[in-house]
């Protein structure tokens, strides 16, 4: 793959998952963008801590067959 390619695809993914898009890939496999909620953390010394809510990008592998 060529630089410009690589750079190219990035874009593309981005683009779809920012629209909010579920990205299949044949041979590679998914892109999703999945929302955590806010969460509380316990610290050892006893305090909780609110982790805010976020996006992550979730990749599923796609099961080879042969």
């Amino acid at each position: 793959m060529t630089k410009k390619f690589e750079k190219g695809l990035v874009h593309v993914i981005r683009e779809q998952l920012l629209q909010g898009n579920i990205l299949t890939i044949d041979g590679i496999g998914t892109f999703e963008v999945e929302h955590q909620k806010q969460m509380a953390v316990r610290q050892e010394s006893g305090k909780t801590i609110l982790m805010p809510p976020r996006d992550v990008v979730k990749f599923t592998r796609e099961e080879s067959v042969s």
